[in-house]
């Protein structure tokens, strides 16, 4: 997996500090494909870089909450 695609993405969730459904964060990237930012995305919160954040009926993406994310 690409390095510095997962940099991108942690960089544009870092700079928002907003949870993504993972359509949203897929759009920030139209020069990459969908699929291969879903690996990515899979592969981080994998290592603890990003997490799931469900509110009961959609999940998001964001930081997690011990980095100090904010709703």
């Amino acid at each position: 997996m690409s390095d510095d695609l997962k940099q991108r993405i942690l960089e544009v969730v870092q700079q928002s500090k907003k949870r993504y459904l993972l359509s949203e964060l897929a759009r920030k990237f139209p020069e990459d494909d969908k699929r291969i930012v879903k690996k990515a995305v899979q592969d981080m919160i994998a290592e603890g870089t990003l997490e799931y954040w469900s509110s009961g009926s959609t999940t998001y993406i964001s930081l997690p909450w011990s980095k100090g994310t904010e709703a």
